[in-house]
């Protein structure tokens, strides 16, 4: 029987990747941001992590799985299905 070339990404998987992610962020303070607000994992469409800045402001990133499995950025036109 064969198997597939790439295992998909369950939840679990999926929630420790966002957070590895939001903890590199928060980290490097990327952009100013200061701690992570929320987060919501997404499977087929984009998760996004809500962050607050110093001065008070929110920023919103999407990320999404790509076809390999790992997370990317979703600012392309292409990951977005809305």
């Amino acid at each position: 029987m064969n198997k597939p070339k790439f295992q998909p990404v369950s939840l679990v998987e999926l929630n420790q990747k966002l957070n590895d992610e939001a903890k590199r962020l928060v980290r490097e303070k990327e952009g100013g941001i200061a701690k992570l607000v929320s987060k919501k994992a997404n499977l087929k469409g984009n998760s996004t992590l809500i962050f607050k800045k110093k001065d008070g402001t929110e920023v919103i990133l999407s990320f999404r799985l790509n076809e390999n499995g790992n997370l990317r950025f979703a600012y392309d036109k292409k990951y977005f299905n809305k």
